[in-house]
């Protein structure tokens, strides 16, 4: 496998992605886009280069909102060059600090590029929409309902997933107040649904349950009835290192029939930002707290304990957990 070197570029000096180098016909350099795949390991990025000689290649990526990520292949020689990385990809922003991206339910532009000294050709960009990929393997618990294995964005018990607003079903970079589907103004007072005084619901519609959007099947988000069921018929174990990966969460141990599943501690999305992961875990069940509908219901566990919560608004990001009949 190819080593890869990974930074950003600023936006405010970002290169055109169809530009052409001035060269002589015996440096001739070419470059070729190839399309893009999806797989269970994550997206392979393929092109072609065809030059006689070159410093770099490798390929350019672009999801709105956030500066382009170059990612060099080293020791590549020329003739078709790939790389394939995971959905959840970390790596080195411009200013030396790590980043993390998951490229699941973004849509992903992309180009090949070569370059010579000081110049780079760039291949035709393309773009791809990155599926969102969820593990649909489940536990029987002897509960009312059984349990998905993984949270919405995982394939794994131990990866976090993605994060969503309640009441969204794709992640984004930023949750606030200002960019909450169902905020006409970006302020708490102006929803739009699920309010007493807009609409009276207080339960997801199918169409705005993440579960439900991302895994089908019969699958969607957990009452409060099923969390409380979960909390009681379960042993809580609290891990700091899940089967060696060094991911802290609680694993629910069912007392009926000794079936177990794992949540991790996720942490949660408040602004741009993960706060409190591996420490405490959050996920969104599928109702409003009646009493006070800017927030929604929740689990909320920690090494000490694991709970029903409502004290957090509608626009942070959790993760969900699945469960279906």
């Amino acid at each position: 496998m190819k080593a890869i070197k990974t930074y950003t570029i600023e936006l405010l000096i970002a290169v055109c992605l169809q530009s052409c180098l001035s060269i002589n016909e015996e440096n001739f350099i070419s470059v070729t886009t190839l399309d893009a795949v999806v797989t269970e390991e994550g997206i392979t990025f393929k092109g072609k280069i065809d030059k006689k000689a070159f410093d770099e290649a490798g390929f350019v990526l672009q999801i709105e909102g956030r500066d382009q990520i170059l990612i060099e292949i080293e020791d590549f020689y020329g003739g078709l060059m790939e790389v394939t990385l995971p959905f959840v990809y970390e790596y080195e922003d411009y200013w030396g600090e790590k980043r993390q991206i998951n490229f699941q339910g973004q849509s992903v532009k992309y180009s090949a590029f070569v370059s010579d000294d000081w110049d780079k050709e760039y291949g035709v960009q393309k773009e791809l929409f990155v599926p969102i990929i969820t593990s649909m393997d489940y536990v029987d618990l002897g509960l009312s309902v059984k349990w998905a294995t993984c949270n919405v964005g995982a394939t794994k018990p131990e990866e976090y997933g993605l994060y969503f607003a309640w009441g969204e079903t794709a992640p984004k970079e930023e949750y606030h107040w200002s960019n909450y589907k169902w905020c006409s103004d970006g302020y708490a007072e102006d929803l739009i649904k699920y309010y007493g005084m807009v609409d009276g619901k207080t339960f997801l519609d199918p169409e705005d349950d993440a579960v439900a959007v991302n895994m089908g099947n019969n699958w969607r988000m957990p009452t409060v009835e099923e969390l409380q069921e979960l909390i009681d018929e379960c042993t809580w174990t609290w891990t700091y290192d899940y089967n060696g990966t060094g991911v802290a969460g609680q694993i629910a141990t069912s007392k009926i029939n000794g079936n177990s599943i794992f949540l991790p501690a996720t942490g949660y999305m408040y602004g741009g930002g993960l706060t409190e992961e591996n420490e405490y875990g959050y996920y969104w069940l599928n109702s409003l707290y009646e009493d006070y509908q800017l927030n929604a219901h929740n689990v909320y566990f920690s090494s000490e304990y694991v709970e029903r919560n409502y004290n957090y608004p509608r626009f942070c990001g959790f993760p969900v957990r699945g469960v279906r009949f």
